[in-house]
């Protein structure tokens, strides 16, 4: 999922991580199926100092990407 706010990946049809290194996913379209392995992560410094919208996205966490199995 992606929005003003950044790109999720929702766990399970229910949970949404924000993804720290959302240029993983530049080739991927929105609500496509993507099976991958991940660490949780506190800050997201890719995402530090960045511009977004005024919009709130509400998620579990941060995650980074380990590996992109698609």
């Amino acid at each position: 999922m992606r929005d003003c706010t950044g790109t999720y990946i929702r766990v399970d049809d229910k949970e949404d991580y924000l993804v720290c290194n959302n240029e993983i996913f530049s080739d991927k379209k929105e609500g496509e199926t993507v099976s991958v392995i991940y660490d949780f992560e506190k800050t997201c410094k890719e995402l530090e100092n960045k511009a977004t919208c005024m919009m709130y996205h509400e998620h579990k966490g941060k995650i980074r990407i380990k590996k992109n199995n698609n």
